[in-house]
Parts: C-alpha cells; sequence; structure tokens
C-alpha cells in the first residue's frame, strides 16, 4: 500500500529534535531533584523516629497540630 507522509524538512527536523532533547533533559532533571528530595526525607523520617523511640528526643507532650479549616468553616 501506497501512504504519503508529510516530512519536514531535515533543518525543521533537527530543531525539533533538539528542543525536544532539552525539553527531555530538564524534566529528567526535575525527576532526578524529587527523587533525591524524597530520599532524604524518608532518611530524616526514620532518624526521627529512631531518636523518638530510643528516647533520645522527648515526645511525650506532642500533640498533633490542629486541622486547617476549610473555607465554609471559615465563613461560618
Amino acid at each position: 500500500m501506497n501512504i504519503s507522509v508529510l516530512v519536514p524538512p531535515q533543518n525543521d527536523a533537527r530543531d525539533i529534535h533538539e528542543s525536544l532533547s532539552l525539553i527531555k533533559t530538564k524534566y529528567l532533571n526535575l525527576t532526578q531533584e524529587a527523587e533525591n528530595a524524597i530520599d532524604l526525607m524518608k532518611e530524616r523520617r526514620t532518624a526521627l523516629l529512631s531518636a523518638a523511640v530510643t528516647g533520645k528526643i522527648d515526645v511525650s507532650d506532642w500533640q498533633a497540630p490542629e486541622q486547617l479549616q476549610t473555607d465554609k468553616e471559615k465563613a461560618v
């Protein structure tokens, strides 16, 4: 079967490829930064829990923070 396919000029195709490569690199870097931040938060959570369990920090007076009021509760 013969199917017509539109192909952009080689210069335009190269420009499109370069633009998409830059965007892909940008998003890969952002994803890596987010994964690093998640790993760091997990390490800190583990250290905090360990310190609380071993008694290195006192959590006997800790209370859960109050939940934020919704817009409806503020209006009443």
